[in-house]
């Protein structure tokens, strides 16, 4: 036979858990496990006044899915990844001649079901934003701290104008 455990964990975070099997005369046996849950967006989002991808309660300009998913704290008012003076949006610059795009990305955004997209045009026209990922020429990757890690892409210059961006894609 086979059966199910299901468990209903409270919150985000570490929990521990055992687990003990007994079958007929054979000694019962525990095994203990931990279960690392991690934040969702809901869960980010739960306590503001506007919990939507959109809102902004600390006004500060930048809306709750980019909030978290660069790093901010929506609740409180800044431009900067905590403790750091690293920008919370992503940031353009032309370094010896190459374009460089730098932003902020969670280490587990795989787990967390987040995509962050380079998308480009030259006009900024609704619908002209196209997936810029064959522009990438180099790829850094930089720990900042246990969350959160720095990615730089250095980017071909095709055009004498372009915009960028980094489009941000919740799945959960």
């Amino acid at each position: 036979s086979n059966y199910v455990l299901t468990l209903t964990i409270p919150a985000a975070g570490v929990t521990q858990h055992g687990v003990t099997f007994s079958c007929d005369q054979f000694p019962a046996i525990t095994q203990n496990f931990d279960i690392n849950v991690i934040s969702s967006f809901v869960s980010f989002v739960a306590e503001l006044t506007d919990a939507t991808p959109t809102g902004d309660s600390d006004l500060d300009g930048i809306g709750n899915l980019l909030e978290y998913a660069f790093g901010g704290d929506p609740s409180t008012p800044s431009h900067l990844l905590a403790e750091t003076s690293i920008p919370l949006l992503p940031e353009l610059k032309m370094v010896n001649g190459i374009i460089q795009l730098s932003y902020l990305r969670h280490k587990d955004y795989v787990e967390r079901a987040i995509s962050y997209d380079l998308k480009s045009t030259i006009t900024m026209a609704t619908g002209t934003w196209a997936n810029a990922s064959s522009l990438i020429t180099k790829t850094t990757v930089n720990s900042i701290n246990t969350e959160f890690e720095q990615v730089t892409y250095e980017l071909s210059n095709t055009s004498n104008h372009q915009f960028f961006r980094i489009d941000i894609t919740l799945n959960e």
